[in-house]
């Protein structure tokens, strides 16, 4: 037998292979930056967002999108009649209900948050 690894080295990698590791697919993720305090405690403001187009989207995931020309981002729930409501983490911010004259679009799902310590 070898000599036993050094502490850490079973649990941790190196740091080449972290592009691989929380970007299994590069042609539908996208990187951006949190832009408000709705998604607090959770998301903070200049947080690191990965957000992957082409993950199905469930209620209670995070997702971004555009709604009447702004972005937001939010928890998704679809109730079972099909009505889209959107939640903050911030209790300073009411659901949104998605209606039908309005400017919807999901640009995908909020994957990972990268924050800075």
């Amino acid at each position: 037998a070898g000599p036993l690894p050094h502490e850490g080295e079973e649990i941790f990698k190196p740091a080449i292979d972290i592009g691989r590791e929380i970007v299994p697919n590069t042609v539908t993720t996208y990187v951006g930056t949190a832009w408000s305090d709705s998604m607090e405690p959770y998301i903070h403001q200049g947080d690191m967002l990965l957000v992957d187009k082409a993950l199905s989207i469930k209620n209670g995931n995070y997702i971004a999108g555009t709604l009447n020309g702004g972005w937001f981002m939010k928890r998704y729930w679809k109730d079972p009649d099909g009505r889209i409501t959107l939640h903050s983490e911030n209790g300073n911010y009411q659901p949104i209900e998605v209606k039908e004259y309005m400017h919807y679009r999901e640009f995908g799902r909020i994957y990972m948050v990268l924050q800075s310590l």
